[in-house]
């Protein structure tokens, strides 16, 4: 990263909170933090998915007939092994 980036980023607020001399720690702090929004992001997926399976398609989108050609959902098996139209 830029040398005077850094001696920026010392100089404001953020040197309280983010370890930028220990790049060690700096970087375990980065990869914690990417790991836990990527676990709320899949949470997130898992919620959506499980209403893309279990609700009728009506309640889906607003352009139904352009997306689902037919009122019956998808099975898991379409979802998850499938390509959709």
């Amino acid at each position: 990263m830029c040398r005077n980036t850094i001696t920026f980023l010392r100089s404001t607020l953020l040197n309280q909170f983010i370890p930028f001399d220990s790049h060690i720690s700096f970087h375990k702090v980065v990869a914690w933090t990417a790991l836990f929004f990527s676990a709320i992001h899949v949470i997130g997926y898992s919620f959506n998915f499980y209403h893309l399976v279990s609700e009728p398609t009506r309640f889906l989108c607003v352009f139904t007939s352009l997306v689902f050609r037919t009122e019956m959902p998808y099975t898991f098996q379409q979802w998850v092994f499938g390509t959709m139209p």
